[in-house]
């Protein structure tokens, strides 16, 4: 017969104190993946959420290039995009005036079309993304009107047709990465471009 030599352990199973262990070395291992899984989620609406706010910047600039009409009329001033840091909205507008500014709700309910208000549609920023800052030529902004004269169409960046670096960047919270539209008033790019981590040279004044 062959016996074990050494041998110590109780063959009645785990101790409390083991138990607790494992239990603790579980619930460590789920709070990563719950903590990577919502990492992974804002990295995702950081890139969606982007693209879809160029993709609405460039539907606006295809309407003025295209002459598409409100109710019958062109905008006298085509067709812009508003924009503010901290503001959860894109929103498409119709120029009636010229004056190349929004006149119209900033958030909801957004109500009012022809002479009262110059809204025609809105896209909302996707959950977690935030629009941290504005720059013009490295000039701070708080708010942004991008506007699209026909029949070229001429982009203005906050009132100005010379802008050759706009950005807007964007970010989610607790996550380093973040990302920018690209504006080149006098080319018409616009573009996304990533920052991989804060104060990137994307980001400097």
């Amino acid at each position: 017969m062959f016996t074990y030599l050494g041998k110590t352990r109780s063959d009645k199973g785990f101790s409390l104190i083991e138990l607790l262990v494992i239990i603790f070395i579980i619930a460590v291992i789920v709070g990563i993946i719950i903590v990577n899984f919502r990492a992974g989620d804002k990295r995702k609406a950081l890139r969606m959420g982007t693209e879809e706010v160029t993709a609405f910047i460039k539907d606006t600039q295809a309407r003025a290039l295209l002459g598409q009409m409100e109710e019958g009329e062109f905008p006298e001033g085509g067709y812009g995009v508003y924009l503010a840091v901290g503001n959860s909205y894109c929103i498409l507008f119709q120029d009636l005036n010229g004056d190349q500014e929004y006149n119209g709700p900033t958030s909801p309910p957004f109500e009012g079309k022809g002479a009262i208000s110059e809204y025609v549609e809105h896209l909302k920023l996707r959950k977690d993304l935030l629009l941290q800052r504005i720059l013009k030529n490295d000039k701070i902004l708080k708010e942004l009107e991008i506007v699209f004269v026909p029949p070229r169409p001429i982009m203005y960046f906050d009132g100005d047709n010379t802008v050759t670096n706009g950005k807007i960047l964007f970010g989610v919270e607790d996550e380093k990465d973040r990302r920018e539209v690209f504006v080149n008033c006098l080319s018409g790019q616009i573009d996304v471009r990533s920052l991989e981590r804060e104060g990137s040279q994307g980001d400097q004044k």
